[in-house]
């Protein structure tokens, strides 16, 4: 087997190409999937756009694939992954950046009480 390209993809673009090529289903091939779709938080695509709107807002594609991997909800959750950014100062770009981050949230489901 030979590598034709490396290139850092998310946890739902992984389930989407895995989902694609594997042919057997021995427990290591179920337990792999079944890890992909537990932990993918967006579809496929959402989480591509993500990324490529991070990184043009200057997060590195490995810092941007894990906040889409991860998809933070609060500001002090994406704090820690751009702590080691040195191309943005994070916490002046840090608004900015989780408002890129909040509309991939999905919407907060209503109170029980109201």
């Amino acid at each position: 087997m030979k590598i034709l390209e490396k290139k850092e993809i998310t946890i739902s673009e992984a389930s989407q190409y895995y989902g694609r090529i594997a042919v057997t289903t021995n427990y290591e091939d179920a337990i792999v999937q079944e890890y992909l779709t537990k932990f993918s938080k967006l579809t496929a695509e959402k989480s591509r756009e993500l990324v490529n709107e991070l990184v043009s807002k200057g997060v590195s594609v490995p810092t941007a694939v894990s906040i889409a991997n991860s998809l933070p909800s609060t500001r002090d959750e994406l704090l820690p992954f751009l702590a080691h950014e040195q191309a943005i100062s994070p916490l002046e770009k840090l608004g900015e950046l989780f408002s890129v981050v909040e509309k991939y949230l999905p919407p907060k489901q209503a109170s029980v009480n109201g």
